[in-house]
């Protein structure tokens, strides 16, 4: 690793270049406690680049505390192999807490043979992606979200800039709610602009609104999970879903028992792409899925009452 600052407190890095660190998981930055918990870290101006595994690692110890208070402020996290930024807690009951992603560039991270991910958050509470840049974290196939956040609370999401890759822009998946994903303008993905799954309103409720998309596969996807085959208790309200190349909406029931109903969506503006090769329907839905008309959508899921489907173009 180029830097480790492993069982370290109150410690702040401005201007530095972190570049080539390499070995299986070599990370330019890295913590990883042995005997004292991590907090108050930060990363502030600095670039990260070319990392065998990971740009900026924090991580954590079986048993010990999670880090609190880590924020990267205005690096740019580049060309790392596998991850730009990563931040983990070690379970549900110890998650990392008060992390803060603040206007960073995050691009060009991952690879056709290994994924994954721009930014990745895991087991986390009280978290904050706030006006970064990020695009074009490309991964493998299947996988290569922008942003993609697993089994975390308490999260807000705003005004960032998001687009390219080979997945969804931003991904929020197993049990992350109580999530506000807000402003944020995506385009371009090769999947979804916004993917939501494993979202259950038993536990804690989410809301994605004033959020742009324009020429994604889809605007947004709700499922299907892994494990829990259920999307409940989002409000997706005020976006603008336009020139989708697929459907604006595709809710993912592949089998019997999934449910997204128990959700909220109004005064939201579609539009899709009829000229892509892609297209299959304005939304897609329904076991087995098939391809609604948007008045077709409103009476299945009594959904959008107020919502508009126009071309957005002045």
């Amino acid at each position: 690793n180029s830097v480790v600052c492993d069982d370290r407190q109150y410690i702040d890095f401005y201007n530095l270049h972190f570049h080539g660190a390499g070995g299986q998981y070599g990370a330019n930055f890295e913590i990883r406690p042995t005997w004292q918990s991590p907090k108050d870290i930060s990363i502030v101006n600095c670039k990260s680049s070319n990392a065998y595994y990971c740009g900026i690692w924090a991580t954590y110890a079986t048993g010990m505390t999670s880090i609190d208070n880590f924020g990267v402020y205005g690096t740019e996290v580049n060309n790392n192999s596998t991850f730009g930024i990563r931040v983990d807690g070690e379970n549900t009951s110890n998650k990392a807490t008060n992390t803060v992603i603040n206007g960073c560039h995050i691009h060009n991270n991952g690879n056709a043979v290994f994924g994954f991910y721009g930014a990745y958050l895991q087991f986390t509470n009280i978290s904050l992606i706030t006006g970064c840049l990020i695009h074009d974290n490309d991964g493998f196939v299947a996988w290569g979200d922008n942003v993609y956040v697993e089994s975390s609370t308490h999260l807000e999401v705003s005004y960032n800039t998001v687009y390219g890759g080979n997945h969804h822009g931003l991904h929020f998946d197993v049990n992350s709610n109580y999530f506000i994903c807000k402003y944020n303008t995506v385009y371009n993905t090769a999947d979804s602009a916004i993917a939501v799954e494993e979202h259950l309103i038993s536990n804690g409720a989410s809301v994605i609104y004033g959020n742009t998309s324009y020429n994604c596969l889809y605007g947004l996807v709700f499922g299907p999970g892994g494990s829990i085959f259920e999307v409940s208790g989002v409000t997706v309200r005020n976006n603008l879903w336009a020139f989708s190349t697929r459907a604006n909406i595709e809710l993912g029931e592949d089998g019997v028992g999934h449910s997204y109903l128990d959700n909220t969506m109004d005064h939201n503006s579609y539009w899709v792409n009829t000229d892509s090769p892609s297209y299959n329907g304005d939304f897609r839905a329904q076991n087995p899925r098939v391809n609604l008309t948007f008045s077709q959508w409103k009476n299945y899921t009594a959904w959008d009452f107020n919502s508009i489907n126009v071309n957005p173009l002045l």
